[in-house]
């Protein structure tokens, strides 16, 4: 059901932009917030991933019985992998007084959207080109050139999208070319 006291803040971009850092300082400056945890199927986990910090981690069966139960709020498949929020995490949150902030596909921008959920969105997006490659080459070295190719085309078509949002009152385009800048300008994008 959704919160109509206080909109979620989500916090999406393409793959390898930094979202889950930019979230952790946000919520280490910015008390009043806390972190939704994602529910996915991507596996192995990255190396400094852990379990119930940045995601629980499940496996295929286990995220379509979730599905089936009803136990997410919204869901999405993104590069082969499922993603979705656990309804209960959310609505503890909610429960608690903080704000929720989420990291999201902008595919779940839109779910939530279309849920009746009030949002305030970041798109965090590269500096460039190059840094985009390099971020994503560093966090997946053995990506083969097509995976490659499909991350860049699929960010192309993420930034276009966001293109088209910039005029949405609650939605903003943030730089994550240096973690300080970019968390004291999303703060003031979200109007903390």
């Amino acid at each position: 059901m959704p919160s109509i006291h206080k909109p979620l803040f989500l916090i999406t971009g393409s793959s390898g932009v930094g979202k889950n850092a930019v979230i952790a300082e946000l919520v280490r400056q910015h008390p009043t917030l806390a972190q939704v945890i994602s529910v996915t199927t991507r596996w192995p986990a990255r190396s400094q991933e852990k379990f119930a910090e940045h995601y629980f981690f499940v496996d295929n069966e286990r995220f379509a019985w979730l599905e089936k139960t009803k136990q997410l709020v919204e869901s999405t498949f993104v590069y082969g992998d499922h993603y979705g929020t656990l309804a209960y995490s959310l609505e503890q949150t909610i429960a608690s007084g903080k704000t929720p902030i989420l990291t999201v596909d902008p595919k779940g921008v839109e779910n939530y959207r279309q849920l009746g959920y009030t949002v305030k969105v970041i798109f965090l997006d590269f500096p460039n080109a190059q840094t985009q490659k390099d971020r994503i080459i560093k966090r997946q070295p053995n990506i083969n050139p097509e995976a490659l190719d499909e991350r860049l085309a699929e960010a192309a078509q993420e930034r276009a999208w966001a293109n088209t949002q910039v005029q949405t009152p609650d939605f903003a385009v943030v730089v994550n070319d240096k973690l300080g800048a970019c968390v004291q300008d999303a703060s003031r994008a979200l109007g903390l």
